[in-house]
């Protein structure tokens, strides 16, 4: 049965863990923006880095955040924040999910946070049935344009 840790100390456990996880789902971003961006982050209250686990094995994580504001985005009010969530393709449908969202869902309930948004990609068709499937509703449509 997966486990769940979570880290709030730096360390090589949790980082060879995500970076090994962030690889498998073909991470673009290099692993030095992420660890700059993380680590220093690891020990406040208002970050949660949690990992999944079968045995030794990392199989999933999830990094959410205590959103006070945003600068860009005036409509939002203090929210629960789920910026990545990963599983891996051979955990998937094994409750390696709900257990993540389980322990994220009680960390932002502790924290008093009642309204909780994500992104996800348009094209993932399985996350966006996970996330329904959590109650999440869609409610914009984000757009790029790319100059070529």
């Amino acid at each position: 049965m997966p486990h769940i840790t979570r880290f709030n100390h730096p360390g090589p456990t949790w980082l060879n863990a995500v970076l090994s996880l962030r690889a498998e789902f073909g991470d673009k971003d290099s692993p030095e923006r992420f660890v700059h961006f993380i680590t220093p982050r690891l020990e406040e209250e208002t970050m949660l880095l949690i990992l999944a686990w079968e045995e030794e094995t990392p199989v999933g994580y999830g990094l959410a955040f205590d959103v006070a504001e945003h600068a860009f985005m005036p409509e939002w009010t203090r929210a629960g924040y789920i910026t990545q969530f990963l599983v891996t393709q051979s955990h998937r449908k094994r409750g390696v999910g709900q257990l993540l969202m389980d322990y994220i869902n009680d960390w932002f309930t502790a924290r008093g946070l009642e309204k909780v948004l994500l992104n996800v990609d348009i094209d993932n068709e399985a996350g966006i049935r996970f996330w329904k499937s959590q109650g999440f509703t869609p409610y914009a449509t984000r757009m790029r344009r790319i100059k070529r």
